[in-house]
């Protein structure tokens, strides 16, 4: 296995926790939303991001809602990074040629079966950043040597 088929091993698991934002097939703004980054101790659930003001980058607005953690009491700006309420998701709306319109809408699943990011703390002093576990394989990214590394443990 060479180089970039691991690291896309690697980012399949880093990805496991959270399903691709999914565009309503009638969305006016053909922007995207990127693949949302999911701290572990998110819970599992639904999320709609609907446009409430229209306009480009800087301009449109998102309310975004957990279908358990609720309406998110601030707004999702397109072409900036947006964090829910309790920190544990984020991603970012960037807009397209065609420009957003009221009622433009994505949605996502999180759940709680994912790997998810492994605490790299220990691991700090050798050098590497851990990404993932799985089955009792650590797979990590040594950054100093842009390189990714498997180590199994005992």
């Amino acid at each position: 296995m060479n180089y970039g088929e691991l690291k896309a091993k690697i980012d399949t698991k880093l990805l496991a926790q959270c399903t691709v934002p999914a565009a309503d097939a009638g969305n006016t703004g053909d922007g995207t939303m990127s693949t949302p980054v999911v701290k572990d101790a998110a819970v599992a659930e639904l999320w709609t991001v609907v446009c409430s003001v229209e306009g480009a980058d800087d301009v449109a607005k998102f309310t975004v809602t957990g279908a358990v953690s609720g309406l998110q009491n601030n707004l999702a700006t397109s072409g900036s990074v947006y964090t829910t309420d309790d920190g544990l998701v984020s991603f970012t709306i960037t807009g397209g040629v065609e420009p957003w319109d009221v009622a433009d809408e994505f949605t996502f699943t999180v759940s709680e079966d994912g790997d998810g990011l492994t605490d790299a703390t220990e691991f700090r002093e050798i050098g590497f950043v851990i990404h993932s576990k799985v089955d009792d394989v650590e797979i990590g990214y040594d950054a100093g040597k842009d390189q990714v590394c498997v180590i199994q443990i005992d």
